[in-house]
């Protein structure tokens, strides 16, 4: 059975109104912040309904009730909501309710796989949270089915509520409460704009706190801190932007916004639409759109970079499989480094909760005939094959029903391959996928199947006998439910092309890719599936660039999904198109002849012209001065590949603006992300990357992660994209 899950709703009727309300505040509406509807969160877990959850477990859960982990094995502690309602703690567990990432429901952990207990499966429950860019969890055993009942439904509901009501001005009340005074003096009011991630002259800050404080009493109230830091935050660009576009310089008219959006944005607003807008970022009672709504309106995260049209599956996906490129990953099972890291569950489950569809398995000899995974003569820890097999059951398709390819690195003996089969058809079943190689008409195939009509299946990659004449590297029972062939020759890739079955394929090590022939890669990855890999001395888990093997038409360009940084964050980029659903479409002229369109395509190369503009709350590691830069880079097809820095702005990450333009010419745009960086010297303080064809046209809003893919809360950049043939 696949694992329970709750879903977020996260818009119930009593929160719309509560949204609304603040909407409505003059005080609060510049400094609200929507919730994204892409929240990790909320895709992964959820929770009942707000009316479903009573106030009076609230005391419970801080009060605390006595439970049992599977490593203290019965031992009582005590588990307890923090009185502010933002952390879980359990013993010597402290856990920000806002680093939690998902809840199960059961006993589906790598700890509780190792100490079942089947007694108490449905008092049983699991807190995944982050935890340095590592996800940690916390295993809980209730003593009765009701405080089960009320930690699960109670912890959904603070996590989300928390994640509901993030927005600056919660960011700001949290650093004045903690002055503990009402009113603060103009030494107080810099030491405060240092927090913020502002490092302002005296000066300055004195001729602030002097035009702020209207009671002339060297004071200010939380109230006029409020009203400083929207001076603050104001941006000058999108004042003139709407200088230049209101037709009676208060307010923009249906008909000004119109042009505006249709000049500049590239989009068209109806009537509706208008009002709609109004309501949303302005005052009900106004028939125009202010200054202060306009900006609402620019800096909304439905203003967003990213095409809101390519953030669901929008493909077809009615090509053969090699027409894609394929979210892919290294040695699924490593959390750590390749040499003495641990082997987990959680490597898989991330992996496909990110949308990934193409996962490794090493499998050796182990113990009472059990096959084990482990990375092979090394000092890394080993996990039960069988509990592997069980986790891609239960969560294979938990983003989506789109195919998952298993890519088996078989070290195994005959009988423990026997023991191999007999796991995969008793727990997967009908989800494997028939192979073609056992099909009674499989010399009539000629391409591989459609991701589409493979939804739900699944592809094991290994060795296949097709020879019953070539000694046996694997046993037949394993190779009967095998669909794609591995250890295709790259010796002679020109007649492979044309000779090879569509299920063979080839395997290729990164540093092996620079001698083979694009030329002939090329047409070879046309019908046929290659897959590339990190090259084994890649001890530290690091990544390599995947551009030169996507560019060569690899699909599957095998990453460590462990190890964030640059490489990582592109493949993050590319595959959040078409809804992060894994595959993403290669461009026309990767497609095998027959399939190509027989329309001309134009030889003009296309201009991106990025405009950085200005930043608001930019991450401040270890309290220090930012000196802030933005760096684009175009990573891509040869000779796309283009940089790009500003200048820094010194001392001040709050709000930096630097006006500055890059323009990137690019052959293949298709192949082309955007690599968003925003760096303090030599440290890259956050990120973000997408795909080229993804950017939206106009003022645009560019979310900031961290180094570990986690929205940086309130940080945002302000750019404008436009594109145009050359």
């Amino acid at each position: 059975m696949p694992p329970q899950h709750q879903r977020v709703i996260s818009r119930q009727p009593h929160w719309r109104k509560l949204r609304e309300c603040l909407l409505k505040s003059a005080l609060r509406k510049p400094l609200l912040k929507e919730k994204r509807k892409n929240d990790l969160f909320v895709d992964c877990i959820g929770f009942a309904p707000v009316g479903s959850f009573m106030l009076s477990h609230f005391v419970s859960m801080k009060d605390g009730t006595m439970v049992r982990t599977p490593k203290k094995g019965d031992e009582d502690m005590l588990l307890r909501l923090s009185d502010d309602e933002k952390y879980l703690i359990c013993g010597t567990h402290t856990i920000p309710l806002l680093r939690v990432d998902e809840m199960r429901k059961g006993q589906k952990t790598t700890s509780f796989h190792k100490r079942k207990q089947s007694d108490a499966i449905n008092r049983s429950f699991s807190v995944l949270y982050d935890c340095d860019g590592k996800m940690q969890a916390l295993d809980v055993i209730t003593r009765t089915e009701s405080d089960f009942e009320m930690w699960t439904s109670g912890i959904f509901h603070c996590v989300s509520l928390l994640r509901c009501e993030a927005t600056e001005l919660d960011y700001y009340c949290e650093e004045w409460k903690k002055l503990g005074q009402e009113t603060i003096t103009c030494n107080t009011l810099q030491a405060l704009l240092c927090r913020f991630n502002l490092y302002a002259p005296w000066e300055d800050v004195m001729e602030l706190f002097k035009s702020t404080d209207e009671n002339k009493d060297d004071l200010l109230d939380y109230n006029d801190l409020i009203c400083l830091l929207d001076k603050l935050r104001a941006r000058s660009e999108i004042a003139q932007l709407f200088a230049q576009f209101s037709s009676n310089g208060t307010g923009l008219e249906f008909q000004d916004l119109s042009l505006f959006f249709l000049a500049k944005q590239r989009e068209t607003v109806t009537q509706a639409d208008f009002t709609s807008l109004i309501h949303h970022y302005d005052n009900d009672n106004q028939t125009t759109l202010s200054r202060r709504g306009f900006e609402n309106m620019l800096t909304s995260y439905k203003n967003e970079v990213f095409d809101p049209e390519k953030a669901r599956v929008y493909d077809e996906l009615n090509l053969p499989l090699p027409c894609y490129w394929i979210a892919s990953s290294h040695n699924t099972y490593l959390i750590e480094n390749q040499f003495s890291g641990d082997s987990s569950l959680e490597g898989y489950i991330s992996c496909f909760k990110s949308g990934c569809k193409c996962v490794e398995i090493d499998i050796w000899d182990g113990d009472n005939n059990e096959p084990k995974v482990t990375h092979g003569r090394t000092l890394t820890s080993r996990i039960p094959f069988v509990d592997v097999v069980r986790v891609i059951r239960d969560y294979a398709f938990i983003k989506n029903r789109l195919p998952l390819i298993i890519s088996l690195e078989n070290h195994c003996s005959p009988p423990q391959q026997e023991k191999m089969a007999a796991y995969f058809k008793a727990y997967l079943g009908g989800m494997l996928a028939t192979p073609i190689h056992v099909m009674e008409d499989s010399a009539d195939v000629q391409y591989l199947h459609s991701p589409k009509e493979l939804e739900g299946k699944i592809l094991l990659k290994g060795t296949v006998i097709d020879n019953p004449a070539v000694s046996k590297k694997v046993t037949d029972s394993l190779s009967r439910i095998t669909y794609l062939k591995s250890g295709g020759s790259t010796a002679d890739l020109t007649s492979a092309k044309d000779t090879a079955r569509p299920y063979e394929m080839i395997s290729v090590s990164e540093s092996d890719l620079p001698s083979l022939d694009p030329s002939l890669l090329l047409p070879y990855n046309e019908r046929h599936l290659s897959r590339t890999y990190p090259k084994g001395s890649r001890i530290d888990s690091s990544n390599y660039d995947p551009d030169p093997a996507w560019s060569a038409g690899v699909q599957l360009v095998a990453l460590n999904y462990q190890t964030p940084g640059k490489y990582m964050w592109v493949n993050r980029g590319k595959f959040r198109d078409n809804g992060c659903c894994g595959y993403v479409r290669k461009p026309y002229y990767m497609f095998p002849s027959s399939m190509r369109s027989p329309y001309p395509v134009t030889q003009n190369q296309l201009l991106l012209e990025v405009t950085v503009l200005s930043a608001r709350h930019l991450p401040q590691p270890s309290k220090i001065a930012v000196d802030a830069t933005v760096s684009l880079q175009i990573c891509g097809a040869p000779g796309d590949t283009k940089e790009f820095t500003t200048h820094a702005i010194k001392s001040n990450g709050f709000n930096p603006g630097w006006n500055e333009k890059a323009a990137f010419r690019m052959a293949h745009h298709e192949e082309a992300v955007l690599l968003v960086q925003v760096c303090c010297k030599a440290s890259t303080l956050a990120h973000y990357a997408l795909p080229v064809s993804c950017i939206r046209p106009g003022y645009r809003i560019v979310p900031l992660l961290d180094t570990h893919e986690r929205e940086v809360p309130l940080s945002t950049l302000f750019c404008r994209f436009d594109f145009s043939w050359v």
